[in-house]
């Protein structure tokens, strides 16, 4: 039975994401430590406001993600239509949309540390 492309396709498709997601976990990791950091920041004050905020909302919307299996959970889960979510999975795409924002600000931050280095 010949193989046809469209089966060779899909199992290559996979292994496109698999290496484009690694340097976008990177560069948001290394943004979130330039802004943590306490001198020679790539960042102005205002925007390292805005990384916090995002890496705040990262880190939530990740522990909420567990569901059940987060500590807190079951506290937030007594709170008015919190009880109607009924796949907490669905919070992995805030996680996902703030990675993108901290990807764009690390990519930012890049070029402008590679043009003006201290």
């Amino acid at each position: 039975m010949p193989i046809s492309l469209g089966y060779l396709l899909a199992l290559y498709r996979p292994r496109v994401w698999q290496w484009l997601v690694g340097p976008v976990v990177l560069i948001a990791l290394w943004v979130a430590l330039q802004a943590l950091r306490k001198d020679k920041f790539v960042f102005s004050l205002t925007q390292r406001r805005y990384l916090w905020f995002w890496m705040v909302v990262a880190t939530g919307s990740l522990l909420l993600a567990f569901g059940r299996f987060a500590l807190f959970y079951s506290l937030l889960y007594t709170l008015p239509y919190f009880s109607t979510i009924r796949n907490p999975a669905k919070f992995t795409h805030v996680v996902n949309w703030a990675l993108v924002v901290l990807f764009a600000y690390g990519l930012h931050g890049l070029s402008r540390f590679r043009r003006h280095p201290k």
